[in-house]
């Protein structure tokens, strides 16, 4: 490393999951031996906290606090002259992101990347910003100037966001899906292959923690249980079962309590419920399942553009995964790496393989795949582009980007709630 930079990864709001992809970005500059940071914005009031599975975290973490549009841009500017990075890693293309590496760029000339790991406009059914609806953004926050919604939440300034992804230097993404929408370059969610690695003793340690038995099989949710992500159909399925009856082990913190009510109300399933663990010991949680289930809406904006963490984290600890094909894991379908289901077959092909104990890859070869693909170490080759442009200064200067933003109408939002701000 010929120089350690001073770099920082941002997340749009950092009390909830969406955090999660912050960390993953985290990790390769740190491997490489940058000065890494978290930083961001919480939106919400003081009574808000950092994302639980990102405290108590090795790499330090700063941000302010913002409940709406009249205070972001103030807020912003006294928290980015504060804190002074090389580079700043964008994780997501929200409003308060955007805000963000608009000042990192201005105030310390920073190099600003934007990441795409969703397709953000499909959590509000909202369509993508096409090109022509980007040239009268401008005129449209002009006209509406004086009524913007004050939500930062809002799906309005989701689309302002997503309309702004490309107006920095570089673009990252997660899968080959959003790279043929957004373009950039890939970055996968990645795990630290030193970390996590798969282990019996690990596995009955874990199960005995948590008083999880050893002789049956375990189906592992971690993560945050929404009714999207298809624990009921799951739930279903298991029903079925008869022969060596799995156990599901659901790990996450409920924010929707009918989907708890509904799954135990299912018959003929026995669960395990386990409150929010931290990210520092998410391979140790990993370790206790033997299956990932991924149920997914294939219809679904949201789960065409989506690359889901927990198939990252299941594939880096052995877990042999069953999910429905979606344009995301085609790939990983083609390589034997998921077993392809649907809901109506599920219980048939998780009866065969516990019965029979067999998957279309091997434990090596499964390894072999999440190291070559999915790892850290994998990346590095990735952020080293990204870092080397830096010193070099390659990436766009600021008059460019001054007339992009003026041109899209940020400027204009930007000094409309702060008149002190100096183009």
């Amino acid at each position: 490393l010929e120089k350690a930079l001073k770099v920082a990864v941002s997340g749009w709001d950092l009390s909830h999951n969406a955090a999660g992809r912050v960390l993953t970005l985290a990790e390769p500059y740190k491997r490489l031996g940058h000065e890494v940071d978290v930083i961001g914005c919480i939106v919400g009031s003081h009574d808000k906290h950092l994302w639980l599975p990102m405290q108590n975290l090795c790499i330090p973490a700063h941000y302010f606090y913002s409940t709406t549009t009249e205070n972001i841009v103030q807020n912003a500017i006294t928290f980015v002259k504060q804190h002074h990075y090389d580079v700043v890693h964008l994780s997501k293309p929200r409003i308060p992101n955007i805000v963000i590496g608009y000042l990192y760029k201005i105030i310390w000339g920073s190099k600003i990347i934007m990441d795409i790991d969703d397709e953000e406009l499909a959590f509000h059914q909202l369509d993508f910003v096409n090109k022509q609806q980007l040239l009268n953004l401008s005129n449209l926050i002009k006209e509406k100037i004086n009524c913007l919604p004050h939500s930062l939440k809002n799906p309005f300034w989701t689309q302002v966001g997503v309309s702004l992804y490309d107006t920095f230097d570089s673009i990252t993404v997660s899968n080959e899906v959003l790279q043929k929408k957004y373009g950039g370059i890939i970055i996968p969610h990645v795990r630290d292959e030193n970390v996590f690695t798969p282990s019996t003793s690990l596995t009955k340690n874990m199960r005995q923690v948590f008083g999880i038995p050893n002789n049956r099989p375990i189906i592992l949710f971690f993560g945050t249980p929404k009714r999207h992500k298809g624990l009921v159909e799951t739930a279903k399925a298991l029903q079925k079962i008869h022969n060596q009856k799995p156990l599901y082990v659901i790990v996450g913190d409920f924010t929707d309590h009918s989907l708890k009510k509904e799954l135990l109300a299912i018959s003929n399933v026995d669960y395990v419920f386990i409150s929010d663990q931290s990210y520092e010991i998410s391979h140790k949680i990993v370790a206790i399942g033997d299956i990932c289930i991924l149920m997914q809406d294939v219809s679904s904006p949201i789960a065409q553009y989506q690359l889901p963490a927990k198939l990252v984290d299941a594939l880096a600890m052995g877990l042999k995964v069953f999910a429905t094909g979606t344009p995301v894991l085609s790939s990983f379908i083609l390589q034997g790496m998921v077993e392809e289901v649907t809901e109506k077959n599920l219980a048939q092909k998780l009866n065969k393989f516990i019965i029979e104990n067999r998957f279309p890859v091997s434990i090596q070869q499964q390894r072999e795949f999440f190291l070559e693909n999915l790892s850290v170490d994998s990346a590095l080759s990735t952020i080293n582009k990204l870092t080397d442009e830096v010193s070099s200064v390659r990436y766009l200067n600021q008059e460019v980007l001054l007339s992009k933003w003026a041109h899209r109408g940020l400027l204009s939002f930007l000094a409309n709630y702060n008149k002190y701000l100096v183009h």
